[in-house]
């Protein structure tokens, strides 16, 4: 079992990040490599150390003209980047996808900032220096004085661990319901509706995973869809890894993430879905909608 935050190793791993070498960090400053410090995802902050083993895993680098390497577990992205005071716009191409970060460089430390719009943060330090020990993002809304005062910790104030062991148990449980299936071609397999069942928990590592099924009595021969979630006040995010997550025998990757955080309300998860699969030459599609219900919970029509 992974541990929840190591979704932000997968995320980054994507996208391919870091450096072959040191490099020529010539006379200016801000060039040369750059070590992952800390990240932080939904309030949790974990260190590199605890993301990827070691930070020489995970490493980028700025070079002369405008130019940087990315690279991480044998993957590389080669790329440019732009400063502008202390804020930095890096645009990286991995294979045919490009992607575009944004970030801050500040002294020795740059802060990448909300990355693949999955609120990301990840902070690194230059090779060689010691990192600033602050906020992955160093410039945090002001806050008027009540507020500060609201948010001071506490003796019984817990991290975001604890937060998903107890204030999410609410949603803990076995649902029943049904999966919809809208503007599917011939070829799909399911008709316009199925009955599912579903259970969301923890594994006895404390880990919270999420799968739907076609029989009541959640065999596993009849699974549908399985993942591993963390829960933040009630809502559901996949933690996609490689091969680990799927939905009707389909693997999914980490760009299905945001499509499949959830929000659950009412007792109730609508998650929804656009399949789409080629098979030996042969394409299946559908709109799929999984509407489900906390087992108690009296049925009500969805209003999709």
């Amino acid at each position: 079992m992974k541990k929840i935050m190591s979704m932000l190793l997968i995320v980054t791993l994507l996208l391919g990040l870091v450096s072959c070498g040191g490099g020529d960090s010539g006379s200016d400053p801000k060039l040369g490599k750059y070590l992952p410090h800390t990240a932080e995802m939904f309030g949790i902050t974990m260190t590199a150390e605890e993301l990827f083993g070691s930070p020489d895993s995970f490493t980028l680098e700025l070079k002369s003209g405008g130019k940087m390497t990315l690279q991480a577990d044998g993957e590389k992205g080669d790329g440019t980047y732009k400063i502008d005071g202390e804020n930095i716009t890096m645009t990286v191409k991995v294979d045919s996808d490009e992607m575009t970060m944004t970030g801050r460089l500040v002294d020795n430390m740059l802060y990448l900032e909300n990355m693949l719009d999955a609120g990301i943060n990840i902070a690194f330090y230059k090779e060689g220096t010691t990192p600033v020990e602050a906020a992955v993002t160093p410039t945090p809304e002001p806050v008027d004085e009540t507020e500060e005062e609201t948010d001071v910790p506490d003796d019984n104030q817990t991290d975001g661990t604890d937060e998903q062991g107890s204030s999410d148990q609410g949603v803990f449980g076995n649902y029943y319901g049904t999966a919809y299936h809208k503007n599917a071609n011939e070829n799909f397999f399911f008709g316009e509706e199925l009955p599912i069942w579903a259970y969301l928990g923890q594994d006895s590592s404390g880990n919270v995973y999420f799968e739907i099924y076609a029989e009541e009595d959640h065999n596993s021969d009849s699974v549908l869809v399985s993942m591993w979630v963390m829960m933040f006040d009630n809502q559901m995010v996949p933690h996609i890894g490689e091969e680990d997550a799927w939905i009707y025998d389909m693997y999914l990757d980490i760009e299905d993430t945001s499509a499949l955080t959830v929000n659950i309300e009412n007792d109730t998860i609508v998650m929804d879905y656009m399949y789409r699969e080629v098979d030996e030459g042969v394409e299946y599609f559908a709109d799929v909608t999984f509407y489900l219900l906390k087992e108690g919970t009296p049925w009500k029509e969805p209003n999709f």
